[in-house]
């Protein structure tokens, strides 16, 4: 099913908005982080049009964003792009030598499925970098609208990912109560501002001349959520990101 965000990917000015947003920034900070040393070929999947790697290959279920991402990176060569279920990876055994899997895990039924493939895929001693929304007490009405599946205790996670073949190396918290009350907020507001179809077409228009302010609040806001993050129990945490190795 797909995420109701997406339906505005074709909006350039939404994505502006999108890419720009305060968890979005923290995650990519977050990742980017762990990944930029990591060597030779890489893999994001589910990547949508809002990528937070430098990936060699990027894959989505839905050919629309990938057709749509190839466009807006103009593709040099660089980078592949491939339509794919995360539960049936298209790729041969050994493939990459790392992949990112960030905010996907908790959209999928059967997640240990995703991450026994991505585990096949993946070379020995290659790495697996996932990021997915912590801790069932947060569970709210802006999971059901992007269709999450659960929210993960992070031993449940840990659990998993080792079961499909990985050991964790690293284990960070990426959000706290501050980025789960505003991604609430951001919902509610999108819903306010995009939740009728006659509204979609105006948007660009009207929200054109709030991105340099909006940029500079998210930079700020983003900021403050990682400070948060650091502050916070791991009991409070909103995101978690797990970093693996293939036994």
């Amino acid at each position: 099913m797909q995420n109701p965000f997406e339906t505005f990917f074709g909006d350039s000015v939404y994505l502006e908005f999108k890419n720009h947003l305060f968890n979005y920034l923290t995650r990519v900070r977050a990742v980017r982080g762990v990944t930029q040393n990591y060597q030779g070929r890489s893999l994001e999947i589910g990547s949508g049009v809002s990528p937070v790697t430098d990936a060699t290959v990027y894959t989505d279920l839905e050919p629309i964003a990938m057709k749509e991402l190839a466009r807006l990176q103009v593709n040099n060569g660089r980078h592949f792009y491939a339509v794919t279920d995360a539960t049936q990876i298209a790729f041969k055994p050994g493939s990459f030598d790392s992949a990112v899997l960030s905010e996907v895990l908790e959209h999928i039924p059967d997640d240990r499925k995703t991450l026994s493939e991505l585990a096949a895929v993946l070379r020995p001693g290659g790495h697996l970098v996932i990021t997915v929304p912590a801790n069932p007490h947060y569970w709210g009405f802006d999971d059901e609208y992007v269709h999450h599946e659960r929210r993960y205790k992070i031993s449940e996670l840990i659990e998993k990912v080792n079961t499909a073949g990985f050991d964790v190396v690293r284990k960070k918290k990426v959000g706290g109560p501050l980025e789960r009350f505003g991604t609430w907020l951001t919902v509610k507001l999108f819903l306010a501002l995009f939740g009728k179809n006659d509204r979609k077409q105006s948007s660009p228009d009207r929200l054109r001349k709030c991105l340099p302010i909006y940029k500079a609040l998210n930079q700020f806001l983003s900021a403050l959520v990682r400070f948060d993050a650091w502050l916070m129990p791991e009991s409070l945490t909103s995101i978690i990101l797990l970093e693996c190795r293939k036994k």
